[in-house]
């Protein structure tokens, strides 16, 4: 018999014909998840929004069997929102060239027929052909790569793939918002010292998080007995991306 507790059931509210989860402190500190980093305020919560879906979509998209669709799906989103890849913009031409250029480009890449991801390399095309809008594409490639991962745990027939489908949301989530979005770790300014914002700045540019552990140390030296923010640095076993929520204390971002 597992030692841990019990963690409270979901708790949902009807709205309309829909049932929706009841997103409050409760059921953060029981299943934490990336719906926390809509609980930041909105200068925060629209950036880190965007690098969790540049993770989180880009790690779904890794499940597909087509190398070139794959490709261009981990790089269609950005820290700076939705991008169409350059390789697949159709920008300046007339809409009946648009249409037949990018089915042409698709038939080439694909001499074996359609690929898994055939419908978000479609949606794209009607994104650059002006069919459908920014936010009708943003919404129909999640759909898409959700459908790809939901196929692949069918076809396997295994509980797995929901469980780490989840255990990824929890963890970037953790990365992103931190322990608590409901109530936001304290952090002292005079922790932001030379050494520590240069350590932060240097790893948030070159998007290597392996001075985390000395980050730690930094703040230590300056006077932080934070456990959350030490033992976040410390966590070997943490997503570290930019965005972490401690180095985004460190740089007052």
């Amino acid at each position: 018999m597992s030692d841990a507790p019990e963690l409270p059931p979901p708790r949902y509210e009807q709205v309309g014909n829909w049932k929706h989860l009841i997103c409050d402190e409760q059921e953060w500190l029981a299943r934490p998840a990336s719906w926390g980093i809509d609980k930041l305020p909105d200068n925060q919560s629209v950036r880190k929004r965007r690098i969790f879906d540049l993770h989180f979509f880009g790690w779904l998209a890794s499940f597909s069997t087509c190398a070139e669709c794959r490709g261009h799906a981990q790089t269609l989103f950005t820290e700076d929102g939705l991008c169409v890849p350059p390789e697949l913009s159709l920008q300046g031409l007339p809409l009946p060239q648009n249409r037949a250029a990018f089915q042409e480009r698709y038939a080439t890449a694909h001499s074996g027929g359609k690929c898994d991801l055939a419908q978000l390399l479609r949606v794209i095309g009607l994104y650059e052909c002006g069919i459908v809008t920014y936010t009708e594409l943003h919404n129909r490639c999640i759909d898409v790569l959700f459908e790809l991962y939901d196929v692949k745990g069918r076809e396997a027939k295994t509980y797995m793939y929901w469980q780490v489908w989840k255990d990824k949301d929890r963890e970037l989530a953790l990365e992103l918002v931190g322990p608590n979005p409901f109530r936001p770790v304290a952090f002292d300014p005079a922790w932001r010292t030379d050494t520590a914002v240069a350590i932060a700045r240097t790893m948030y540019e070159s998007r290597n998080f392996g001075a985390m552990p000395i980050l730690a140390d930094a703040l230590q030296d300056a006077g932080c007995e934070s456990a959350e923010v030490l033992n976040h640095c410390r966590d070997p076993h943490a997503a570290h991306v930019r965005g972490c929520w401690v180095c985004d204390l460190v740089l007052d971002l």
